[in-house]
């Protein structure tokens, strides 16, 4: 096996490592609207009251709890994960 692809099997297993223990750390609402930004990528709060099935307030109290853990970032109204 290559050095190059034994790197990218690594940086692969430890960004699945780290997106673990995020969720491990926020498990419910917070841990969903981590698999919702892995798979959809930036979202405005209107797609996590969708997608989530949850109210507005919900949302805005599970992202708040995001934002201070400093898991997630708000761009202009469209939240994503912070980079690491």
């Amino acid at each position: 096996m290559s050095q190059w692809f034994r790197k990218v099997i690594t940086k692969a297993a430890d960004e699945q490592h780290d997106e673990w223990l995020r969720k491990r750390r926020m498990p419910g609402k917070p841990s969903e609207f981590i698999d919702l930004l892995l798979e959809h990528g930036p979202m405005n709060v209107t797609n996590f009251v969708t997608l989530a099935r949850c109210s507005k307030q919900t949302a805005y109290n599970t992202l708040s709890k995001l934002s201070q853990a400093g898991i997630i970032q708000n761009n202009g109204g469209k939240y994503s994960l912070k980079e690491q």
